[in-house]
């Protein structure tokens, strides 16, 4: 096979990829365009303050670990409302495997129904109270009978309080009659300045070192600090607990700080090295009752 046919082929060959690659995607997106444009014609909204068709990012780098809320909508505005009921199903899943609770029900799905109801709009000046007028009271007086805007407000928590940054996303899914999917993520990053963290510090003195290790949140936190024994040793015996190597020297403690407070630990060295918080690691756990 001479070259010039081989170029050829190859032409064809990623020619034929790329139009079967654009085509899918573009038959996908003139599928849900064609589709959307159907729910609307039925008059079927279903939207979200924080979640859509492409999924929209939210990002917050000052949580404080606390709930976080969006809402779900039987409409696009106050003009275009849904006028049936909604049955809809929100599942909520992070970046990392930690439990995820939605409307504090400690399970990481929700379901329920948007309920759609009417009201007379009075928009005259004539002072009228139509708050307790049906459909036929309404429009034999020339008022407008109209679909109010139903709005469901939902939250979800991260159960695990250790962590600094994590990535939820939501996916809000309409069951009945129709069905639509609106997907957000959630990128929360802890500000540490806010809601507190646990720190080190080392220090160097002439027969000994000590670790100062700070808790800074408003309540008491339980914490897991291992090194290597071979070249440090701990002085101390004041903790919950803890675990040796194969050598019998204590290698890893678990430890609780009180809020605001500071513990410190003595250790010597074993060599003439010098030592930092980098050769100590230290990680959140949750406290024990």
């Amino acid at each position: 096979m001479n070259k010039k046919r081989i170029v050829i082929i190859s032409t064809i060959f990623i020619v034929i990829v790329i139009v079967l690659l654009f085509g899918t995607t573009y038959a996908k997106y003139k599928a849900e365009s064609i589709w959307n444009y159907y729910l609307e014609t039925k008059e079927f909204y279903f939207s979200s303050d924080k979640l859509g068709i492409e999924p929209i990012e939210n990002v917050d780098n000052q949580w404080d670990g606390e709930s976080v809320y969006f809402s779900l909508k039987n409409s696009d505005n106050n003009d275009d409302v849904t006028n049936f009921d909604i049955k809809y199903n929100v599942t909520c899943e992070t970046n990392n495997g930690s439990s995820c609770s939605i409307n504090g029900s400690n399970d990481s799905s929700y379901e329920g129904i948007l309920s759609t109801y009417n009201f007379c709009e009075n928009s005259t000046n004539d002072g009228v109270d139509t708050t307790s007028f049906n459909k036929v009271e309404c429009e034999v007086n020339g008022y407008s009978w109209k679909n109010a805007p139903a709005i469901k407000e939902l939250y979800f928590d991260i159960i695990d309080d250790t962590l600094d940054s994590v990535e939820v996303t939501i996916t809000a899914t309409s069951i009945e009659p129709y069905k639509k999917k609106i997907v957000g993520k959630f990128l929360l990053t802890k500000d540490k300045n806010l809601v507190g963290n646990i720190s080190m510090d080392y220090k160097s003195y002439t027969n000994n070192d000590n670790l100062i290790i700070s808790n800074s949140y408003d309540e008491d936190k339980c914490i897991k600090l291992s090194w290597d024994a071979n070249n440090l040793r701990i002085d101390e015996d004041e903790f919950i607990s803890s675990k040796a190597d194969s050598n019998g020297y204590i290698n890893e403690i678990i430890a609780k700080i009180g809020s605001k407070d500071t513990i410190n630990y003595t250790f010597y060295k074993t060599d003439d090295k010098k030592y930092s918080t980098n050769d100590f690691n230290l990680t959140k756990i949750e406290c024990s009752n």
